[in-house]
């Protein structure tokens, strides 16, 4: 039910932001091994922050 809801809006909005959306969809579709290659940096990046955060706040106790 949630997941429906949320690709309904997702859908609802990709439609009402088409000029916006819809280059950067057609780039993530022709390209989807480099769009996966993009998020698993960016998540990469996000967790080797977090470990830094952490280990910064070990090194002050």
């Amino acid at each position: 039910m949630l997941f429906t809801k949320l690709d309904n809006s997702l859908i609802y909005f990709f439609y009402r932001n088409k000029a916006f959306t819809y280059p950067i969809v057609k780039a993530l579709l022709l390209n989807i091994s480099s769009g996966i290659n993009f998020v698993c940096n960016i998540l990469m990046v996000i967790a080797t922050n977090q470990v830094n955060k952490f280990n910064k706040k070990k090194r002050k106790r």
